[in-house]
C-alpha cells in the first residue's frame, strides 16, 4: 500500500466512524468555506459525497470523478488531507461534542476546558478583556470538578498574571496557594498513572514471587499517601485498582472484595473518574472475585450490572456475560447457565473460545 492509498484508507475509516448526525454536520460545515472567488469548494464536498455514498467506489474512480480532464494524484492527496482536517475541525464543534451519549462527561469537560483556555488567549491577545476574569473562573470551576489538573494549573497562571498586573501583588499572591495545590495534585496524578501502568505493562499485576509482591505493595503505599494528601478521586481510582489486584494475587479475596466495593463507590460518586466503561469493568472485577469466595448469587448480580454499562457484541460485554454464566453454573442453576451460554455463543460466534478459558 503506497502513501496515497494509506491516506485514503485512513480517511475512509474516519468517515465510516461518523454517525449520521455528524455526517450531516460535516456536510454543512464544508459548505461554509468559499474559495478566493466566493465559490463553494465543490471538490472537497464532492469527495465527501463520494465517500459517504452507499456505493463503494474504487480509488481510481474517485480521482477520475473529481479530476475528469486531467487526473492529478498529488492534488487529490492534498484534497484528501484537507477534507480530513475539516472533519477533525467539525468534530470539535459544540453541536457534535454535546450530542447525547457521544462522549463521557469527563471527555466533554476536557474538550470544553481546553477550548475555553484557547478562547481566553484569543480574547486577551485582542485586548477584549471585559469578561475574561469571569471566563477564567468558569474554567477553574470545571477543571476542579473533573480534576483536570494540567489545565487547572495553566488557567491559574493565566489568571494570576492577569489580576497581578491589574490589581497588584496582594491579588497576585492569593492565587499562589491554589497553584501549588493544583501542581501537587497534577504531579500526584502523573505519579499514580505511572505506577499503575508500570505494573500493568511489566507484570500485569501477576505478583509471582515475594519480590514482586513487595514492589507492588511499595507502589500501593505510595499511592495511599498521595490519595491521603490530595483527596484526588483520580489517584484514589488507581490506588483501589492496584490494592484489589495485590489482594487478589495473595488470595485474600474478602479483602479484595472490600477494595473493589470502594472502587465502585468512588467511580459512582465522582464525575472526575466516572465513565460507564470503568464502572462496568469494576463490576466485572467484583463479580469475578466473588467466584473465588463462592458468593455466586452476588457474582451473578454484579455480572448483570456490568452488562448494563457495555455495548452489546463487545468483548467487555462478552466477558461480563461469561462471568454471569460461571456464577450460575457453579451454583447449580444449569438451566440459566445453558441459556446464557447459548446467548454468548450467538453474540460471539459458535467458533469462539470462552474468554476465561
Amino acid at each position: 500500500m503506497n502513501a496515497l492509498e494509506k491516506n485514503h484508507k485512513t480517511l475512509q475509516l474516519l468517515i465510516k466512524g461518523l454517525s449520521n448526525e455528524e455526517i450531516s454536520s460535516v456536510k454543512k460545515y464544508l459548505n461554509c468555506f468559499d474559495d478566493v472567488f466566493g465559490n463553494t469548494i465543490t471538490k472537497t464536498v464532492n469527495l465527501f459525497d463520494l465517500l459517504t455514498s452507499e456505493e463503494n467506489y474504487p480509488l481510481d474512480y474517485i480521482i477520475q470523478d473529481i479530476y475528469p480532464y486531467s487526473p492529478n494524484v498529488e492534488a487529490f492527496d492534498k484534497l484528501s488531507k484537507r477534507l480530513m482536517e475539516k472533519i477533525h475541525e467539525c468534530l470539535l464543534l459544540d453541536i457534535n461534542i454535546d450530542r447525547k451519549d457521544a462522549y463521557p462527561d469527563y471527555v466533554k469537560a476536557i474538550i470544553n476546558v481546553r477550548k475555553k483556555i484557547m478562547q481566553s488567549e484569543i480574547l486577551l491577545g485582542r485586548g477584549l478583556t471585559n469578561d475574561i476574569d469571569s471566563l477564567y473562573d468558569k474554567i477553574i470551576l470545571k477543571a476542579q470538578k473533573f480534576e483536570l489538573y494540567s489545565e487547572l494549573v495553566e488557567v491559574l497562571y493565566l489568571k494570576q498574571h492577569y489580576v497581578g498586573i491589574r490589581n497588584g501583588k496582594d491579588e497576585y499572591n492569593k492565587i499562589s496557594d491554589a497553584i501549588q495545590l493544583a501542581e501537587k495534585c497534577r504531579n500526584g496524578v502523573y505519579r499514580a498513572c505511572s505506577l499503575y501502568y508500570d505494573q500493568l505493562i511489566t507484570s500485569d499485576f501477576s505478583a509471582s514471587n515475594q519480590s514482586d509482591i513487595e514492589q507492588l505493595q511499595e507502589s500501593i503505599n505510595d499511592l495511599k499517601n498521595l490519595y491521603s494528601q490530595t483527596k484526588s478521586a483520580t489517584i484514589g481510582y488507581y490506588y483501589f485498582l492496584m490494592e484489589f489486584e495485590l489482594l487478589k494475587s495473595k488470595g485474600q479475596y474478602m479483602e479484595a472484595k472490600a477494595a473493589c466495593l470502594n472502587l465502585v463507590d468512588l467511580i459512582q460518586d465522582n464525575p472526575a473518574i466516572y465513565q460507564k466503561r470503568r464502572l462496568g469493568s469494576a463490576f466485572v472485577m467484583l463479580s469475578t472475585n466473588e467466584l473465588y469466595t463462592y458468593d455466586f448469587k452476588d457474582s451473578a448480580l454484579h455480572a448483570r450490572f456490568a452488562q448494563d454499562y457495555f455495548n452489546k457484541n463487545t468483548i467487555n460485554y462478552g466477558i461480563a456475560k461469561e462471568t454471569e454464566f460461571y456464577s450460575h453454573f457453579y451454583q447449580g442453576d444449569l438451566e440459566k447457565a445453558h441459556s446464557l451460554i447459548n446467548a454468548l455463543l450467538k453474540d460471539t460466534g459458535s467458533d469462539s473460545e470462552f474468554l476465561f478459558s
